[in-house]
């Protein structure tokens, strides 16, 4: 499930392969459990759709869902008992609406990403990937991580790591 190059995801629609380096990227555990219900479970149109989504919830959490993160883990295994044994939970439709209350709103997505701190340097990197392939619109799905070297990304090139108050007055 971790393995983006995994042959069990040979018959499942490219994307999901970059939403997996994603998840894998972020290293986030708590929602592995849904994953891997969704990867058992769903057709794989649903199931790429579905990480796809998982992706976005993490980035949401990680920006503007403090003090949510241990609510969501039981979320998370709850949603994964459903997929098991309701064939009505198998789809994305059902996973958006039982995860709407527990994830932040657009707004307060957007007004935490306005005065939002990253102190990992590849978490800050993919923001900034994410943002200026949107603004350029070379890929559809601007959340993911590309194919390509994420490294290119380089954060001294918008804001140095060392900097001397001389150098930066305000």
């Amino acid at each position: 499930m971790l393995r983006a190059d995994h042959p069990k995801w040979n018959d499942y629609p490219p994307v999901i392969r970059r939403s997996i380096r994603t998840l894998a990227q972020f290293n986030v555990t708590q929602i592995r459990h849904v994953t891997l219900a969704v990867a058992h479970h769903f057709s794989p149109p649903e199931a790429s759709k579905a990480f796809n989504l998982f992706v976005n919830w993490i980035v949401r959490l990680f920006i503007a869902g403090a003090g949510r993160i241990g609510r969501v883990e039981a979320v998370y295994a709850k949603l994964a008992h459903a997929i098991h044994h309701n064939r009505n939970a198998r789809t994305v439709t059902y996973l958006v609406k039982e995860m709407k209350s527990y994830l932040p709103t657009d707004e307060e997505f957007r007004q935490a990403f306005a005065v939002a701190r990253v102190s990992q340097a590849k978490l800050a990197r993919y923001y900034l990937d994410a943002l200026q392939r949107k603004q350029d619109k070379e890929d559809d799905k601007p959340e993911l991580v590309p194919n390509d070297d994420t490294s290119q990304v380089n954060l001294e090139h918008v804001i140095p790591l060392t900097c001397r108050k001389d150098h930066w007055p305000d």
